[in-house]
């Protein structure tokens, strides 16, 4: 799981950084507090689920969210 999380935010990485060399910082500020609402909700749930482990879970839901939506932000040219 932990190759995965780590996957995940490379890939958002490319993404988040691009916004950021665009100085779309309001942008990626409310992107990020949408994946933060998606990480505390999927790591709460997961973690009654499946214990400690779905605390990764949840972090790799935040992650995948946040890379989509900077990802879309990049492709409707936000940035």
């Amino acid at each position: 799981l932990w190759g995965l999380v780590f996957a995940a935010t490379v890939v958002r990485s490319g993404a988040s950084n691009a916004l950021v060399a665009a100085r779309c910082f309001r942008a990626l500020a409310a992107l990020g507090a949408v994946a933060a609402g998606v990480t505390v909700v999927a790591t709460t749930t997961f973690v009654a689920v499946w214990g400690p482990a779905g605390s990764l879970a949840g972090a790799l839901a935040g992650e995948l969210t946040l890379g989509a939506l900077c990802w879309r932000a990049l492709g409707e040219g936000r940035a």
